[in-house]
């Protein structure tokens, strides 16, 4: 999705896959930058399981904190600008309302976000040249995982019932947050309006809509 946004907007990317380039080896990261000299690296790379993290700490630290430093140091030393995506499980989920940019992050080991739109407002921040710091870049508005899924339901007319659970109540290596919403404030600030959260559920609905029309279309 930030391939083909990027493209769309005109720049030359270079889209680098885990075979291409491991961000955990220094040699490596520093090899291919100084080929490459890029004016932006954007470092989609995450170690997302948590669950098996729990049981894997190193190679999450490696991919998830040692990785993302050796390409700061890179972009630091060659002038080019890095973007970093993170969670919202970096916060511990005892919040009342939104998560800000200020708070402060205690992770214990949902504002839903749709790539494309992630990708679009990465770009306008990229382009507009806004001052470095961190940015809370989600759908508007959110929700619980169960009101999530009542609007998908909704949305592509299942019947059937959608049963409420707690996620306290399942036995997972990894706890979770009781709620991890965050603020859109300092995006909205520099003039990125994020859509709200159904509105991209039904724009990705009919995306898949029409990705199969056109698989049936050339069958």
């Amino acid at each position: 999705a930030l391939c083909s946004a990027l493209i769309s907007a005109g720049h030359d990317v270079v889209a680098l896959r885990r075979t291409d380039l491991d961000i955990r080896c220094a040699k490596e990261v520093k090899r291919v930058m100084a080929r490459l000299l890029p004016d932006a690296i954007i470092n989609c790379t995450a170690y997302n399981a948590v669950d098996a993290a729990e049981a894997d700490p190193a190679t999450a630290f490696a991919v998830n904190a040692h990785g993302p430093a050796l390409l700061a140091d890179v972009a630091e030393a060659s002038g080019a600008t890095l973007v970093h995506y993170s969670t919202d499980f970096v916060f511990d989920g005892t919040a009342q309302e939104p998560y800000t940019e200020i708070d402060s992050t205690n992770p214990p080991t949902v504002s839903p976000s749709y790539v494309p739109d992630v990708a679009r407002a990465t770009i306008a921040l990229l382009e507009n040249q806004a001052p470095f710091g961190t940015y809370h870049c989600v759908n508007s508005g959110f929700s619980s995982w169960y009101e999530l899924a009542q609007d998908l339901g909704n949305a592509l007319q299942v019947d059937g019932r959608i049963e409420k659970m707690l996620s306290a109540d399942l036995e997972t290596p990894a706890t979770r947050p009781r709620f991890c919403a965050l603020s859109n404030e300092k995006l909205r600030s520099v003039g990125i309006q994020m859509p709200e959260w159904q509105s991209a559920i039904r724009r990705h609905l009919a995306t898949m809509h029409e990705a199969q029309v056109r698989a049936q279309a050339i069958a």
